[in-house]
Formats: C-alpha cells, structure tokens, sequence
C-alpha cells in the first residue's frame, strides 16, 4: 500500500514554482492548475496562504494551496471558511478558476488526494472548505470522508467532440440542428457580403493583451446590465488577466482571436489550451449591428470549431454557465459546482435546517406561475383500496391549465375483464403513443386504442403472450409492444394473428416463453432480467429503454445509449434530442446524432418533497418539459416525508432548474402516471 504523507510548507515562490512544475509534468494537463494561472493568482494574494504537499517516498507527489476567510451567515453564526485555490473575494475570485483540483501526479492520484482532505479534515482547524469549479469526480474524496456537501453554485460544461467529427469524417454543420444550420447559414451570408469574414490569431503577447484591452467595451455592453456583470469593470478581473496572457502567451496556452467581417469586428475570443483540447474562457461579441438576423456568437464559435478541427484538436470545451448557443454547438455535457463542505455535527445540521426554510420560502412563490393555456391528455391508473393490486383502474384524462388553474375536459376510466386476467394483476394505463389521431395506451395485458377528441375507446387488442406491457407504438397495421413480462419487445398484427419476440437480452432468446402459456393469467414473471420499459424509434431504427441495465438499445444494430444514474424508464425524442427519466427524478437528455450526452437534470436538487416515481415526460420547447411524478406508494418504500402524498405535473424549466407549477393530478383521478401528451 503506498503511503502519502502530507505536510504544511512555507517554501519562497521559486521553490514553490520548482515543485509545481515538476508535479505539474507528472499530471493530467489542466490549464486552471497550471503555473501559468496559479503564479498569476498567487502573486496577487493579500495575505499570506497555507501551502501543502503531499510526499511518498519523500518525494513530493502533489501540492495545493488554501485561503481562510471569517463570515457570518444567517446573521448569527460565525465561521471559518477554507478555500482551495480561491480567497473568498468576489472581485479577486471574479477571474473564475475551473476544473479547481488538488494538484496531482497521475500515479497514485487518488490516494494523493484521499490524503490530502484525511490531513486537511483531522489537523486544520475550519467550518466550511469550499472547492470549485469543479466536477463531480474532484468531489469523491471529500465524500468519503464522511463530509456534508452544499452546492453554492451549480452549471452545466459543454464540450464539441472534435476527434469524433474528424475521425467520422462529418462536416461539422451538418452534425447540428436543422434550426442551428438554418441560422449560421444566414449570418455567413449576410457577412459575406460585407466583403468576407475571418479569424485572426493574435501574433505576440503584446498583440494578445491589446486585442484583450480592445473586447473590454463590447463585453462590458453586453454584460453590465446582466446579474453577473461584466469582469472589465472589475481592475482585479482585468489586471489579473493581462498578466496572465504576458506570462502564457509565448508557450502557446492561449489565443486571443479577432473575427472581421470586411472593415468591422464580429468578436473577440479568449481561448485555453491543454494540450489538443481548447477552453473557450470569454467571448466579447459585437452586437452594435441593426440587423437583427446575425448571430455574432453563434458565427464566431462555429468558424472557431471549424479551425480547431481542422488543426487536429480534440475537443473544444465550452466550459461552464448556461447559454441557448452552447447547447446548440455541443455534443457532450458534464456538470460542475462550487460546493461547500462540512463536517456532519449539531452545528451543520442547525444551517440545514435554517437553509431549507429559506429554501421553502423563496420556493413557494413559483409553484402556481404559468405563462400561458396548456392542455394535456395523460394516461395512468387509480390507486386500489383493495388488497391484492398496487392500481384497480386505468384512466385516461384530458385537461387544460392555465395561470395555475385546471380545468378537466374528458375523462376515460377502463377496467380489463376480470375472467382474463390474475386477481393480483394491475390495471392501469401504462406509457402511451400518438398515432394518426389516437391515442395508443396498454394495460399490463392489452393494447387499447382511444380517440385524441374525448378519449372514447375504439379498440381493444390483446395476446395470449402479453404480460405486463409498459408501452406501445402502431407501425403500420402492426402494434410493437414493450412486452415487460418475458423481456420482450413483440410485433403483433392481429389482422394475420400474426406475433414476433424479440428478446432485449443481448445475444438470447426468450427462456421464458411457452407457446402454450397464457401469461394474461400470470400475476407476474418477476424478477425481470431486463425490463424493458418504452420504445421509440430513431433513424429508422427501433429503440427499447432497458431498466435494470439502465440503457437504451437499437433492436436493429448493436447501438447503445449508456444512460445510467438510476432505473431508466422513457425515452422520449424532441427535436435532435432524446429525454430519458430515471424514476429516482433523473433527467439525461442525449443527441440524437452523436449519441452523447448534452444535458442532467436531477430534480431532487430542486423539487420539494420528490417522493414518488418520475415516469412521463413531454418536452414543450428548448427549455421547457412537463414531467410526470407519481402518488407514492408506503408498499414500495418508507414514507419519509408525506408532504406530497398525491401525484404531481411539474412544468420544468430544465436549464434555470426550476419548477414553474406543480399540480395535483390525484385529484383528477389518477395516482400513476404513465403517459403525457400535448392536448388540441
């Protein structure tokens, strides 16, 4: 087992630089943990840090360096904040330190750092340590170390896989929307006409810090008005970053890149380099233009990618902070936070509780707001007051909302036949379709058609093979049902009673199917190896979500989503991206093109009370998505808090993390909600 020894160091800035470097060499590149930005940060530090070193063999294997701060919260408690590569100030901090880490060799990190919170835990004195931007990977050893964490502050980083579209051979246009395309085709025309655009790369350190001098007046108008603000009206912001572009320019760690359009700039942008990957840090975008139909930031990043593709990088990374242009331009998403950290005693659980309360008030402001008339129909099931079944009725509804306010305008309530099914057999609507003007729901063991207009039956459909059914699609005159109860994904065409299986067990049959078996009749074929829940198609190509493996699968080629975090249940396409729901009230949203991820959103961060199950989901614009949480059921889990003993809609802003109103749907009728569509 290798042994880390951590120390408290007071070395003079060449041997701290001696000792950064030689670790620096040893590590994965990091632009933030860099001499380059830390010698800039540590020269301009009021008072006098705390350095540590971690050594094995006595040879120094890592170093970082912390700030404490005194502050009071609440009004009342007072306390000791230790800040990691950060002093605490806002307008020394404004310079915005990401990817913020322990400074590591590669060999060994991970005990390096588990050493290093062991000694900053148990031999420094402090309340809160506070650590960011970061992702969540830097987070491991401080939560194995048994400590509280607090999000500060929270955001998404957006990257563009360049090698991906290199190696693919893809024209970097065409891997993006067609509303995306449509817009940067406009603003490339309407600029060339101004006689041609260009980037051009700043030749000397000089040209780079004057080029940066020269973006102040554009950012400052574009940003001044803003909650942020802009960094140019802060001297430390401005200071710190010319002497930063002096001291890195020459190694090629930065560009500072002006766009033109003919006689007129379009943009400046300031851009890390790691290595193959680039960091995009701040743009100064030109939006003194009339017309209303260019898209300066839009442009800049696209020609910017455009390059770097084409110069053999690997990704570039749009960094953190929400932005319409970066989920646009992007094809992978991560989270990052700045969080708090403290040790769990009396004193921390008192903030706890103190925090939520002005959490819950600040909260209660928003749950009615609506911004316009909705209307939905939703498929689900009642909760039974008899023992034997979770659901004795499906229902269907249809409703509108609207400033907070529902207003229900047709309801279907539907029982399967008693004689063909087990006594313990569920009946509810599971999840449900849209197919030319009907609405395609399941029972667990029949497929049911209703009408889109006032939710009237017009069919019925069932097979002896059906058991527990989660989902359905109509494909022609065929109906592809999620057929959960043999692990199953079955083709049914009852005008030739004609039915296909096809096994979402990767590489085998269906070991549990007997053609002689009515499995309408069977309670249940638990435990479920895979569990497939809902289906959609993509590409043409016939896609199936996988619960317990936490996936989605193309039934037509080896194409796989890893969409993991919890149970997987919908997968709902909107646009070029896919909406899956975890039931732990995970959402991931994945490009439909590349893949990979683009977006998460946990709605535990932020929803009050999120007790039931998240199954349903309907994306209404960009932002925007209505999202199912069913009544919780005692039977399943502990009742840990009854606040919210009913089902819910939310309208969720997915990108400002908000709910904008949460309704109760029990008192409509339904308890499990499957199914979520747009009303006409």
């Amino acid at each position: 087992m290798t042994q880390v020894i951590v120390e408290n160091i007071n070395p003079n800035i060449s041997e701290l630089e001696n000792i950064w470097k030689d670790i620096y060499a040893k590590s994965t590149p990091n632009f933030f943990l860099s001499w380059h930005w830390i010698a800039t940060w540590y020269k301009r530090l009021p008072t006098k840090p705390q350095i540590l070193v971690a050594k094995i063999d006595n040879q120094c294997a890592g170093v970082c360096i912390v700030l404490n701060k005194k502050v009071k919260r609440f009004g009342l408690i007072k306390s000791l904040q230790l800040y990691l590569h950060k002093t605490g100030d806002e307008k020394l901090d404004q310079a915005w330190i990401e990817y913020n880490d322990f400074l590591v060799v590669d060999e060994h990190s991970e005990a390096i750092k588990y050493a290093f919170v062991k000694y900053i835990t148990e031999i420094m004195h402090w309340d809160e340590l506070i650590i960011g931007a970061s992702d969540s990977k830097t987070f491991t050893p401080l939560l194995l170390n048994d400590l509280e964490k607090r999000d500060i502050w929270k955001s998404l980083s957006y990257k563009t896989d360049l090698e991906y579209i290199r190696e693919n051979k893809l024209e970097y246009i065409n891997t993006l929307s067609k509303n995306t395309r449509y817009q940067i085709n406009r603003s490339l025309r309407i600029y060339q006409s101004w006689g041609g655009i260009e980037l051009r790369f700043a030749a000397s350190a000089d040209e780079a810090v004057q080029w940066f001098e020269d973006a102040g007046p554009l950012h400052i108008q574009r940003w001044y008005k803003t909650k942020v603000g802009s960094g140019y009206s802060n001297p430390e912001f401005v200071a710190f970053h010319k002497a930063l572009i002096s001291e890195a320019f020459d190694s090629g760690n930065i560009h500072l890149i002006k766009i033109v359009a003919g006689d007129k700039v379009v943009c400046y942008l300031y851009n890390f380099i790691d290595g193959k990957e680039v960091k995009f840090y701040l743009a100064a975008t030109n939006f003194n233009n009339s017309d209303k139909n260019l898209k300066p930031g839009l442009i800049t990043h696209y020609l910017a990618i455009n390059h770097y593709i084409k110069a053999g990088y690997s990704t570039y990374d749009f960094m953190a902070g929400e932005s319409q242009y970066k989920r646009s331009l992007s094809s992978k998403v991560s989270e990052v936070s700045v969080s708090a950290f403290k040790q769990k005693n009396l004193r921390s659980k008192f903030e706890s509780i103190l925090r939520k309360i002005k959490h819950d008030m600040i909260d209660k402001r928003h749950l009615t707001e609506n911004k316009g008339l909705y209307k939905f129909i939703i498929c689900g099931g009642k909760e039974s007051t008899q023992k034997g079944r979770n659901y004795d009725n499906a229902v269907a509804i249809s409703f509108e909302v609207q400033d907070g306010n529902v207003k229900l305008t047709h309801k279907c309530e539907y029982q399967t036949p008693q004689a063909s099914i087990s006594p313990k057999t569920d009946i509810t609507f599971k999840a449900s379709s849209i197919h030319e003007g009907a609405l395609i729901a399941v029972t667990e063991t029949e497929v049911v058609e209703l009408s889109l207009s006032d939710l009237t039956i017009s069919k019925v459909i069932s097979h002896p093979s059906f058991n527990d059914l989660h989902h359905a699609i109509k494909d022609g005159d065929s109906y592809v049902v999620a057929n959960t109860g043999l692990d199953s994904v079955s083709i049914y065409t009852p005008s030739e009673n004609n039915i296909k299986h096809i096994s979402t067990i990767n590489g085998q049959k269906i070991s549990r199917l007997n053609q002689n078996s009515d499995y309408r009749r069977v309670a249940s074929t638990k435990p479920h190896f895979i569990h497939p829940n809902y289906l959609f198609k993509l590409n043409n190509e016939l896609w199936v979500t996988r619960c317990d493996t936490m996936d989605a699968v193309s039934l037509n080629s080896s194409k796989r989503i890893d969409i993991g975090s919890n149970l997987v249940h919908d997968g709902v396409i909107f646009k070029n991206s896919i909406y899956f729901t975890c039931v732990d009230g995970q959402i991931r949203i994945f490009d439909t093109q590349s893949l990979m991820l683009k977006h998460a959103v946990d709605l535990k961060e932020f929803v009050s009370d999120l007790n039931g199950w998240c199954r349903g989901i309907l994306p209404i614009s960009t932002n925007l998505a209505v999202v199912g949480i069913s009544k919780f059921r005692s039977s399943k889990r502990t009742v840990l808090n009854t606040n919210r003993s009913y089902a819910r809609l939310l309208l969720i802003d997915l990108f400002n993390r908000e709910v904008m109103w949460d309704l109760n749907i029990s008192d409509l009728g339904i308890d499990a909600i499957f199914g979520i569509h747009l009303g006409s």
